[in-house]
């Protein structure tokens, strides 16, 4: 293992933990490993992470943050120069900076990201008959039938196909979004606000439903916004 490719730093909250890797497969690797060599050192501790330019998307941050509970180990950070891996913190309830914000950056924040710090995280297909409801923002790895139900106080991400009803904002945030692989619900709402009928398309893509003007808009979604 190349020393400079993985930094440890003690901080007030934890470990800073810094990766000079571009792939992201080659990132968690080297974390992992680093672990298993110092598992002591490691035992117990708060850990966020810098990845630098690396992309990482919601499902693989949420295995990874899995895979560190697994351990012993708790993700509260994660440090990106890349817009998408931010993204992902954020949906994933994680905080992308370290220390004290200015108030600049507070208010920037706050403009577009439901203020949270925890996200449910649902690793299976939703059928009919099953309700998830919390104040957090929601991802589902899986799809999201005729007959489930979603309702959030935060952002609603699924990594699947939504057929079933979903209310993001349910507490009042008027910024929260619905995100998904094939976005077809059975109802959608953000904030009380009931999306009208969505129309067939000829081709699924992932898209994006947010609040404007108090009313419902559709955006294609590429994981940036």
């Amino acid at each position: 293992m190349e020393e400079s490719k993985l930094l440890i730093k003690g901080i007030r909250d934890g470990l800073l933990i810094t990766v000079h890797e571009k792939r992201w497969k080659d990132a968690q690797d080297l974390v992992f490993n680093t672990i298993a060599e110092r598992e002591s050192f490691f035992n117990g501790a708060k850990v966020a992470l810098d990845v630098g330019e690396t992309v990482v998307k919601a499902a693989e941050m949420g295995k990874f943050r899995n895979s560190l509970a697994d351990k012993g180990l708790s993700l509260w950070a994660v440090l990106s120069t890349a817009d998408t891996t931010i993204y992902t913190a954020q949906v994933l309830g994680l905080a992308t900076t370290l220390g004290i914000r200015t108030t600049a950056a507070k208010e920037q924040k706050d403009a577009n990201v439901f203020e949270g710090d925890q996200a449910v995280w649902v690793e299976r297909t939703l059928r009919a008959g099953f309700r998830v409801e919390t104040k957090c923002h929601v991802v589902v790895l899986g799809d999201v039938n005729p007959g489930a139900e979603i309702v959030s106080g935060g952002n609603i991400l699924v990594w699947g196909r939504l057929n079933g009803s979903v209310h993001a904002g349910a507490d009042g945030n008027q910024n929260a979004r619905i995100m998904a692989m094939e976005l077809k619900p059975t109802q959608m709402k953000i904030n009380g606000v009931v999306s009208a009928p969505i129309l067939k398309k000829s081709k699924s893509q992932p898209e994006m439903a947010l609040l404007k003007e108090n009313e419902i808009i559709i955006e294609p979604w590429n994981g940036r916004k």
